[in-house]
């Protein structure tokens, strides 16, 4: 039997121990594999540009404390954005953000006038023709081609053959009027010399003044810049950490004077790996990144690496050297580099100390799923292993006091035989060396043999359970795959086998001393109780002896009980535990509520989007879906802020660059308040229920068979306290503004508006939020679906509603939709009905081409970790639910089986069976029963609910009788001479 135990528990430990060191070379690998940043980004109005010059974002960026945020635990390094523009000789940029793409100075002749047709040749010409011989600069460096020429003061003595340099920009023919299908050349002056002519007429020879030269140069300089990222860590940078580019030849720069270059930079001026690079920077305008002006600063680097070519960074340098400070322009704030392990609760706190509108993204290329499996085999082996070593310990002290303290007649008669006490010794040890030795090293063995079997089990529950969380906000990171090593080093397991037969050894000589002792008879009376009072009669027949017996018992009855009251009690609280466990996630699960978006393919932006309204419909069809809100913006203006541009300035680009109106059902819905809530501060009659109400008729008009009893103004507007201060308004009043038309019947709008809440702005636009009515009625949105398609419109006229709903629903996008889920308690079904639907997530494209992301990482962390408990809870709680059971049955066991001369006597007087079976059972319940019994009362402090704790208290004592019952039942067949030759 002894054997046995030892051999098992062996076992477990040594297929434990290969296990915590699986899973300890798994993680060190990770952990060398995977990288971990916290992106910080400034979520305000202007999010998504890189390049607004956002006051707010740098507001936010300077209440930011350095060494506060690298004091953070688990914050390893902090980097801020630190992005500038460099000239680089040699580099040609393509037509990607160049700040004077459509500036040129040019040499043409032959130019001709060309005058209106009703007039004739009377009055000022509309426009000229000319041939563009030469092109000092100009993006598309074409030459030799016939464009048309806008500048109102060319002299009237234009000689048909004579060569003129002008200075100005290309424009769209049709801006101005003129459809003739040729480029367009608009003639401006000089910015820092107005009183020069942009127009000069060559003479035969002569090179252009150095005024126009200069342009030219500044032009060509200033639109071939490249970017310039530094970092401390160029592996920590957003781009190369998600792969969006990697060295495609040599590698990453180590020193400050290296640098790696982007695949286009590389092609355009045809580089090469060792190449030098001479960088002059360029220094930006505060409220212009591309309003830049050449310095004095250079520099020379070494191109160590050139990566893949990718079309948003195609002139990039990135060095790796410590940061300057840079002015910053756009969203992104900084980078946090984290320590892998650490890098979930480093990402929390950095959230805790961040300004408002900030957005903390934690971007760990999948070592959070990567590790949780093995997280949690390792703090299960751990557990194993530690269970199984104190059982070895426990088993290995009782088999010591067994087979060697116990052997005390063994002792005396080898003593009297004269052998030495060295061979007593001797032949003690070996035997019991043999015993728990051999089982130990049987057991190393079998574990050595079993573990491959074990290992290649772990991986394949791994990839079973590595499913892709779908629709999950943690898909966005990009998803490294690193193998796993198999091998795990052989000498703790030999340790192991070692320790165990060493303490066996150690354990097995310090009883040999008592073998010793015991084999001397003590001097001196002994007490016997004997039983007195009206216990003594209490009962009658078996029961009656059972009592009887428990207080002869003495200390051996108080130990039994004290040894099954601490068993039960443990039973109870790791009971306990594992039910709060449950509890504890049942509430998560039933009371969380998520929320969800939709996005582009790749999950990163949620604005900006092209949303049908059918596919908002199809989302609305989700029974797991409750509320949804969407948004539509367009720009807007006040008359009186419209300057008088005519000719100077494209009139369209002036309003592009307007604030925005936005048409939402509910502030949640518009890409400012995404990571904010809004603080409105709403006038007397009106809340927040206003940009809900389906009232109001759309501000386009063309809708009206829809809204026959709408409201067709003053729509209240949400709008900022700087626009009521700068334009001289307060709270409640009414005012107008003027937006784009939507169709050709009107080319500008006026909406007549009422204050009706006010926000603080923080960014640099002011918009304002109007009720969703004001662009498309809600109903058809949140209504039934039109039975008929769009193509019902065209084929018979817009003159009934239904032709109205139709072409709304086809043709009407929204630009950001939000939603949430009912109830997390069903997630995984969320997830089957949305992939159902046609819905896609980062990586993967739907049927519906529309991207879906819940926000669910930290409820996701919080179920796999107590999943994790959960899964630990079951094995610990089974493991250590055995080993109580066991010692249940061998302590009652022992406890019966040591007592054979008591069944001798009581045989001997003629007690029959049945009785006796009854009389040793009676008495092992009650001393089980009353441990229980404190145990119970334990448990009224520790209750968790459910039946597990009473089902693991009544299976313990189950076990305990069914070791008592099995020792009498094998005692009772027993030959009655025998039983009388047996020594307790």
């Amino acid at each position: 039997m002894f054997a046995g135990m030892i051999l098992v528990l062996t076992l477990g430990m040594i297929l434990a121990l290969g296990v915590r060191s699986y899973c300890d070379s798994a993680l060190a690998q990770f952990d060398k594999a995977y990288r971990s940043i916290a992106v910080l980004e400034y979520m305000g109005a202007e999010y998504p540009s890189i390049d607004e010059p956002d006051p707010a974002a740098r507001a936010a960026s300077a209440a930011i404390d350095d060494s506060a945020l690298s004091a953070v635990p688990g914050v390893t390094a902090w980097y801020r954005d630190c992005h500038t523009l460099s000239r680089v000789e040699g580099f040609q940029r393509r037509g990607i953000d160049m700040p004077y793409k459509d500036r040129g100075v040019i040499v043409v002749t032959h130019i001709v006038p060309v005058y209106p047709a009703q007039l004739g040749i009377m009055g000022q010409p509309d426009y000229y023709t000319g041939l563009l011989t030469r092109s000092l600069y100009s993006y598309t460096e074409k030459e030799n081609i016939l464009i048309t020429i806008l500048y109102d003061d060319l002299p009237e003595d234009l000689e048909k053959d004579g060569f003129y340099v002008l200075h100005g920009t290309f424009v769209e023919g049709d801006e101005e009027g003129i459809h003739n299908g040729l480029a367009c050349f608009k003639a401006l002056p000089f910015s820092d010399d107005p009183g020069t002519e942009p127009c000069y007429r060559l003479g035969e020879g002569e090179e252009p003044p150095e005024i126009f030269s200069r342009y030219a140069d500044h032009f060509r300089t200033i639109n071939n810049y490249v970017h310039t990222v530094v970092c401390g860590d160029l592996e920590d940078l957003w781009e190369f950490h998600q792969g969006v580019v990697y060295p495609r030849e040599g590698r990453m720069p180590e020193g400050p004077d290296e640098c790696i270059v982007s695949g286009g930079l590389a092609e355009s001026m045809d580089l090469s790996v060792g190449m030098t690079l001479e960088l002059t920077d360029f220094d930006s305008e505060e409220d212009d990144r591309y309003e830049i002006t050449l310095t004095d600063r250079h520099r020379t680097v070494t191109v160590t690496g050139i990566t893949n070519s990718y079309e948003d960074y195609y002139g990039y340098i990135w060095q790796q050297k410590e940061q300057t400070p840079a002015t910053l322009f756009g969203y992104r704030i900084g980078i946090a580099e984290l320590e892998n392990s650490q890098a979930v609760d480093a990402a929390a706190a950095l959230e805790e100390m961040m300004p408002a509108n900030v957005r903390v993204t934690l971007l760990d290329q999948g070592y959070t799923e990567a590790v949780e499996p093995f997280l949690s085999l390792q703090s299960t082996s751990t557990n194993v292993l530690l269970l199984c070593a104190a059982g070895t310990a426990a088993v290995l002290v009782l088999f010591a006091r067994l087979f060697v303290g116990r052997q005390n007649d063994t002792v005396r008669i080898l003593v009297s035989l004269g052998t030495p006490r060295r061979k007593i010794a001797l032949w003690l040890l070996s035997g019991a060396l043999v015993i728990a030795g051999g089982a130990a090293v049987l057991g190393g063995l079998l574990g050595i043999l079993g573990l491959p079997a074990v290992y290649a089990a772990i991986r394949s529950r791994i990839a079973a359970g590595s499913e892709i969380l779908r629709f999950s906000e943690t898909l966005v990171t990009t998803m490294k795959k690193v193998d796993v090593p198999v091998r795990t080093p052989l000498w703790p397991i030999l340790l192991t086998i070692g320790a165990i037969i060493l303490f066996a050894f150690l354990l097995c000589f310090l009883f040999l001393g008592v073998a010793y002792r015991g084999g001397t008879l003590r001097q001196g009376r002994s007490r016997v109780r004997v039983p007195s009072g009206r216990t003594s009669t209490f009962g009658s027949g078996a029961f009656r002896y059972a009592v009887l017996s428990l207080r002869r018992g003495g200390r051996r009855a108080l130990l039994v009980v004290a040894v099954c009251a601490v068993l039960t009690v443990m039973l109870i609280l790791l009971g306990g535990v594992y039910r709060g466990w449950e509890i504890q996630l049942q509430d998560a699960l039933s009371g969380t509520e998520l929320e969800g978006q939709v996005t582009s393919l790749d999950g990163r932006d949620f604005s900006g989007l092209i949303l049908p309204i059918h596919t908002i419909q199809e989302l609305l069809m989700q029974e797991d879906v409750s509320d949804v809100y969407v948004s539509i913006r367009d720009v807007y203006w006040m008359p009186e802020d419209l300057p008088g541009i005519v000719r100077e300035e494209r009139r369209n680009d002036w309003i592009d660059a307007q604030a925005e109106f936005v048409c939402t059902n509910d502030l949640k819905g518009t890409k400012e308040f995404y990571f904010t809530e809004p603080e409105i501060q709403w006038t007397e009659g009106w809340d927040a229920s206003c940009l809900s109400d389906d009232s109001y008729a759309t501000i386009y008009g063309p809708l009206l068979y829809l809204e026959k009893d709408k409201i067709a103004g003053p729509y209240p507007a949400v709008v900022s306290d700087a626009f009521l201060e700068s334009h001289g308004l307060t709270p409640g009043c009414g005012f107008s503004c003027m937006i784009r038309g939507g169709g050709v019947l009107q080319d500008e709008i006026s909406v007549p508006l009422i204050a009706a809440g006010v926000y603080h702005q923080t960014g640099s636009k002011a918009h304002m939020y109007l009720p969703l009515a004001a662009f498309v009625p809600p109903d058809v949105i949140f209504g039934e679906t039109p039975q008929e398609s769009s193509s019902y419109w065209f084929r018979n006229g817009r003159n009934t509603e239904e032709n109205y709903r139709a072409f709304i629903y086809d043709y009407y996008m929204m630009e950001t939709c939000r939603f949430t889920l009912v109830s997390a308690a069903h997630l995984e079904q969320t997830r089957d009905n949305l992939d159902r639907a046609g819905f896609g997530w980062p990586g993967h494209v739907g049927q519906r081409r529309t991207t879906l992301i819940l926000r669910d990482a930290s409820f996701v962390k919080l179920t796999e970790n107590l999943g994790r408990y959960l899964s630990m809870g079951r094995v610990m709680l089974g493991l250590i639910f055995g080993i109580v059971a066991l010692l249940g049955f061998i302590i009652s066991w022992l406890l019966v089986s040591g007592r054979k001369q008591e069944f001798a006597v009581m045989r001997g007087l003629g007690v029959k069976k049945g009785r006796l079976f009854l009389s040793f059972f009676w008495e092992q319940a009650l001393l089980c029963l009353a441990g229980c019994a404190i145990g119970c009362i334990a448990m009224t402090r520790f209750y968790a609910g459910g039946a597990l704790q009473w089902l693991v208290l009544g299976a313990f004592a189950v076990c305990y009788m069914a070791g008592c019952a099995l020792s009498v039942i094998l005692i009772g067949k027993m030959n009655l001479m025998e039983l009388l030759s047996a020594q307790e």
